[in-house]
């Protein structure tokens, strides 16, 4: 399944979201997602949330980030996106959608 902020996902909890933005070819790209996440379980959490997003309804996924969260505690997940650096220019006037989902670690 996936989720957004407040969503809770094998334990952990999206808790905040910051984006930075650049300019790709004429338009402004969000190519680094910091995804906040809280483990309000009293369990070690190990985990591989990945971050999706999508450009009109057109997604590009990140690489996973396995994780481990002590009970109580939280991490910064970064996420970055060089396709929009690299080649991907979005046409003008798109709209962004996204969301995260997880796999767990073996």
């Amino acid at each position: 399944s996936a989720g957004g902020i407040g969503d809770t996902l094998g334990g952990l909890t999206a808790v905040g979201l910051k984006i930075s933005w650049e300019r790709c070819g004429k338009e402004q790209c969000p190519t680094t997602w910091i995804l906040s996440v809280e483990n309000r379980t009293g369990d070690l959490v190990q985990t591989s949330p990945s971050l999706a997003i999508f450009t009109d309804h057109t997604p590009l996924v990140s690489n996973s980030r396995p994780t481990t969260v002590l009970p109580g505690k939280s991490a910064l997940l970064v996420f970055t996106f060089p396709e929009f650096k690299d080649s991907l220019t979005p046409p003008s006037g798109v709209t962004w959608q996204w969301n995260w989902y997880l796999s767990n670690t073996r």
